[in-house]
This record gives C-alpha cells, structure tokens and sequence, in this order.
C-alpha cells in the first residue's frame, strides 16, 4: 500500500518520519492492537523514492 504520493520531498518525508510525529499520532488515535511497527527505513532508502 502506497501511503505517501510518488511527487512528495524526499526530504521532508524523511524529516516528518525521522521526527516521531506519524507514530505519536497513531498513539493518540489507535488501540495497542492496530499499532504495527514500522521499520521507517524502508521508506528512507535510495529505493523508495523511485
């Protein structure tokens, strides 16, 4: 499932990622039981931005 558009900064995704907020937002709003972990690295490689 893509989650981000093909067009965003690679930059600032890494910035927002890196910062905690998508986590912390997901910990606000979720039950433990829907809280995946996420490796964000996946998303930072060279390769997700193709």
């Amino acid at each position: 499932m893509e989650i981000l558009p093909i067009d965003s900064d690679p930059d600032r995704v890494a910035v927002l990622l890196r910062s905690g907020v998508p986590r912390t937002d997901a910990e606000a709003f979720l039950k433990p039981e829907q809280l995946d972990d996420v490796d964000i690295e996946r998303y930072l490689s060279p390769a997700a931005s193709c």
